[in-house]
């Protein structure tokens, strides 16, 4: 796939590559355990946010989070969400 492919937006990412990105929401208040798929090019997930977590531990910049292995199991607390 070539640069924007994902997004059809060639226009913005001119010299940069597409990210991939994976939310899992729990609207829930109960704890659900969510298994992580496979990124669609290929690439290692790093958490970029958590909102079950306390500041500052709840944001990271790119690629600066945790390193998330595909079929790993994230447990999402109650109204939360993560994205990867």
């Amino acid at each position: 796939a070539r640069n924007g492919s994902f997004s059809a937006r060639d226009d913005v990412l001119v010299n940069r590559m597409d990210r991939d990105l994976y939310v899992a929401i729990n609207g829930s208040d109960s704890p659900v355990r969510f298994v992580v798929p496979a990124s669609p090019t290929g690439r290692l997930w790093h958490l970029v946010v958590d909102t079950a977590q306390k500041s500052p531990s709840d944001f990271f910049l790119e690629d600066t989070g945790p390193k998330i292995e595909v079929g790993s199991h994230l447990l999402l607390q109650g109204f939360s969400l993560v994205v990867l």
